[in-house]
């Protein structure tokens, strides 16, 4: 990325506020539990790992997104009694100018590198 560190943060704040108000997740919040809990039944059935991943978005987006909807995620993930592998990829310290094009889209460096630690993440779950 080219840009400045304040063009950074005003180009986040702008398009986190874009998703903050586009997503009315409470509108969707008990479809979307009543999706996920049968789903995630029936893959624990089927003897299938299932493995939850937040992609990186970068530092100054992350300043802007609303903390609540990650909160809200985790709660629902410990109520879930079949066993699930969260990964929130923005805990692994992702640079924002080295591996983002843009606020919350990984470059090709980013991608591989998210791709090759969740590729080792899941190596280690289906050993």
């Amino acid at each position: 990325s080219y840009l400045g560190i304040e063009e950074r943060s005003r180009l986040a704040r702008e398009l986190s506020e874009k998703h903050n108000t586009s997503l009315p997740h409470f509108k969707t919040y008990e479809e979307n539990v009543f999706i996920l809990s049968d789903l995630f039944r029936f893959l624990n059935a089927k003897d299938i790992n299932i493995c939850l991943v937040i992609l990186p978005y970068t530092k100054e987006y992350n300043t802007y997104i609303r903390e609540e909807d990650l909160a809200c995620i985790l709660e629902y993930l410990n109520m879930v009694p079949e066993p699930i592998h969260f990964i929130n990829m923005n805990e692994l310290g992702f640079d924002s100018v080295k591996y983002f094009m843009d606020s919350d889209h990984l470059n090709y460096r980013g991608a591989i590198k998210a791709s090759e630690y969740l590729d080792e993440f899941l190596d280690g779950i289906n050993d």
